[in-house]
């Protein structure tokens, strides 16, 4: 099968090559009529799906007369052995009557009562592609002009003799660029160019292309494929592939990020348009030379307080930008056709977006994550600015002014919560002159929530990754049962993790669950699964308890997703995470002489991650001690590997870690470590894995062993009875050489057991050294 797959690569090499060298004499027409048929030769060719084939037997030349020489019937047979295709036929040749028997195999043998041949067939090639600008791209800009470009096989369809001499048929080989609107109506004539009728024909190697301009076609898609004529193909009636390209009315969109900037940070601007078009930016609302367009980089080549440049060949073009004083600016793209100057004259698309710079950032913190307090705790809070801006600041909590004309350089404040309502308190700040506290919206703000003692509630972790479980656990002194709410970040149209009881709630973003308290007062719920399309973000649980009345604040009810979903115009799915506390709050814990009870706490759900620490170099023989961060849960297995990246320095046994709590850090983390006894020098890839997706890579290079140094030590430490054997530190420092002491008149001499074996040992190891000392100096 090999041989014979190169046997036909020759061949058909020399099939084009002959061909290429006959172009400059032959003329352009190839194609034949279904009704006047093609010739078909030893060692010809032929296209599945042609309806007349005259086979000519191998003694056929040109200077005889065809006629003579026809294989008039007989057996078409594939030569691949494992492949039996066997067609019988009498007169010319229909293969489009056995386009699934053909299509199987290429070369074939024709047998006939006066000759044998082989030929090949191959499938119709009808491919098409669509390039604005130059470039093979799939839409174009409303007036602008965008190029067909078929590539075929037709030219084919002609008459090849045994010695692959080139004889024309009289017909091109037209086709007819078969083009559906969005409606799905088939167009024609496009601005006087005609689709139908364009020639692939021998002079074109099977090519074509055809440049219309869009300037009366509406927007939208655009079905576009290649059909051959059958007239002048020798009866080929098929379609090629279909392919599809957008007529859009704006050429032109812009987008940054971030859309929120502090000055002097940069701002990058990615614009979306046709390929190798002329795009410039500039500022359309605010003070133009506030703006600073970094030449250079991304496709900008003049910059300063506008940009230009060309899109590259896939249509992006990127700039950078920063501002130097606040305010709201807007930048505005232009796109001006093609840079080649060859796209029709039309008006130029604009698009614009807006971004806001800001002078300074102003932080606020305070001292409990998450933010939770009961009330009588004092809440400290810390006001810090990183870039100093402004004179002043101003402190509010739930818009009440607490401090005026604080330090920009940042301060310190004590809230007392005494005899304040369970609620959720905003603490925000306004840097003075820049923002005005009684207008502007705050520089910077945090939400507090105070808690009635007598409830407590915390999730497992302060995080949790997609896909992993998390339990809620807490304390109820007293109570035999704890209701538990979760709201999504959006609220209730948010996409939650618990399972609701009974749906009645119609908020996917408020989740329910009961749980029973044991005697203690402690309460724990299952390990909830979080899947991995709930949204990401902050959650806020609320856990529950009626009191001893046994009903929820004033409405006579247990029932709790009762008392939340009745009387309320709007559903509950529409409102937001504040306005839902706030019900949730007025219906237990806010009515007067309730003995409610309400715990809040949040967890963070994110994507999962893995991260490695940075290895520093490991001399040989010596362990490489990996560690890391992630997300995931206790116990999740991380699989980590040390590849060697050389040819000389080999992968070693992959290892699990398993990730474990770490009250030192916020995150979870793992470690590992692997020995490098049977390593080699040289540098290694260390990858850790969670099984998951989540991924993370550093290298660490292993060096020559260290050399250690002999130290003799003349006489032994002397060690009492008392004395522990040394350990960490101290076993690894080097021995020191000592004496040993000279006893009073009245003491004994210290018995030495075996010291003389010792010191002899250590004299001949101290020879050896000397001597391949020597050896090796010469």
């Amino acid at each position: 099968m090999a041989n014979h797959k190169m046997e036909l690569l020759h061949i058909t090499v020399a099939i084009v090559t002959v061909l290429s060298l006959c172009a400059m004499c032959a003329p352009a027409n190839a194609g034949v009529s279904p009704d006047d048929g093609k010739f078909v030769g030893n060692n010809g060719a032929a296209i599945i799906g042609e309806k007349n084939l005259v086979f000519l037997n191998e003694s056929w030349q040109p200077s005889l007369n065809t006629n003579e020489y026809i294989i008039p019937y007989g057996i078409i047979r594939s030569t691949a052995a494992d492949i039996p295709v066997i067609i019988s036929f009498n007169g010319p040749f229909d293969s489009s009557l056995y386009e699934d028997e053909l299509n199987k195999t290429d070369e074939y043998e024709v047998t006939g009562p006066n000759g044998r041949i082989k030929f090949y067939f191959f499938p119709p090639e009808l491919d098409v592609k669509t390039k604005v600008c130059g470039e093979v791209f799939d839409w174009v800009t409303k007036g602008d002009n965008i190029t067909f470009e078929a590539d075929t096989n037709l030219w084919f369809i002609t008459n090849l003799s045994w010695d692959f001499r080139f004889f024309e048929g009289p017909l091109p080989n037209n086709i007819t660029y078969k083009l559906l609107n969005p409606s799905n109506v088939q167009l024609y004539n496009i601005g006087g160019v005609s689709l139908i009728g364009n020639n692939v024909g021998f002079d074109y190697k099977g090519k074509n292309s055809l440049t219309i301009n869009t300037a009366n076609l509406d927007t939208g898609v655009y079905t576009l494929s290649i059909e051959p004529d059958p007239e002048t193909n020798n009866g080929l009636d098929v379609e090629g592939p279909e392919i599809e390209f957008e007529v859009r009315n704006e050429g032109v969109t812009i987008e940054a990020e971030p859309l929120e900037q502090a000055t002097n940070e940069e701002i990058t601007f990615t614009v979306t348009t046709t390929p190798h078009t002329n795009i410039t930016l500039g500022v359309t609302w605010g003070i133009d030379v506030n703006a600073e367009f970094i030449e250079g980089k991304g496709n900008v080549e003049r910059g300063g307080t506008s940009a230009f440049g060309k899109s590259d060949k896939n249509g992006d073009f990127k700039a950078v930008a920063y501002f130097i004083f606040s305010g709201t600016y807007e930048i505005t793209a232009t796109e001006y056709g093609c840079a080649d100057g060859k796209s029709s004259t039309r008006e130029n698309t604009t698009d614009r977006i807006e971004v806001v710079i800001r002078p300074y950032e102003a932080k606020v913190e305070v001292n409990r994550d998450p933010p939770i307090f009961h009330i009588g705790e004092n809440v400290e809070i810390s006001v810090s600015m990183p870039k100093k801006a402004g004179d002043n600041i101003t402190l509010k909590i739930n818009d009440e002014v607490v401090r005026t004309g604080a330090s920009v350089d940042g301060f310190d404040y004590s809230w007392k919560t005494e005899n304040l309502a369970p609620d959720s308190y905003k603490i925000a700040v306004w840097v003075l002159p820049f923002s005005d506290p009684y207008r502007d919206p705050p520089d910077a703000s945090i939400t507090v929530v105070l808690i009635r003692g007598g409830l407590f509630a915390e999730p497992s972790a302060p995080f949790v990754a997609l896909g992993d479980k998390f339990k809620i656990e807490g304390i109820v002194p007293g109570r035999d049962r704890v209701d538990i709410l979760t709201i999504a970040p959006e609220g209730g149209s948010g996409k939650g993790f618990l399972a609701e009881a009974g749906g009645v709630l119609d908020a996917p973003g408020l989740t329910y669950g009961a749980y029973g308290v044991d005697t203690d007062g402690e309460f724990e719920t299952e390990a909830i699964a979080v899947g991995e399309d709930v949204d990401t973000g902050t959650y806020l649980i609320a856990a529950l308890n009626y009191g001893r009345d046994g009903v929820w604040g004033k409405s006579h009810n247990n029932n709790l997703l009762e008392v939340l979903s009745n009387d309320y115009a709007s559903p509950l799915g529409a409102k937001s995470i504040d306005q839902l506390l706030a019900i949730l709050k007025d219906r237990t814990i806010n009515a007067a002489g309730t003995d409610d009870l309400l715990g809040i706490a949040t967890i963070s759900v994110e994507k999962g991650f893995v991260t490695l620490d940075e290895l520093e170099d490991v001399p040989l023989g010596k362990k490489i001690e990996i560690t890391g961060m992630t997300n995931r849960q206790v116990d999740t297995p991380i699989i980590v590997t040390v590849e060697g990246l050389e040819e000389t320095t080999p992968k070693l046994k992959p290892r699990i870690a398993k990730v474990k709590e770490d009250d030192k850090t916020f995150y979870n983390t793992f470690s590992i470590s692997f020995d490098t006894t049977s390593t080699n020098i040289g540098t290694y890839e260390v990858t850790a894995d969670d099984g998951d997706g989540h991924t993370a890579s550093t290298t660490v290079t292993i060096l020559p062993a260290e050399e250690h140094s002999v130290t003799v030590s003349t006489t032994p430490t002397p060690k009492t009875e008392d004395q522990e054997p040394e350990t960490g530190e101290e076993a690894e420092k080097p021995p020191v050489k000592t004496t040993t002491p000279t006893p009073t008149p009245t003491e004994e001499p210290a018995e030495q057991p075996g010291f003389g074996m010792p010191l002899t040992i250590a004299g001949l190891l101290l020879a050896v050294v000397v001597l391949l000392r020597r050896r090796n100096k010469r």
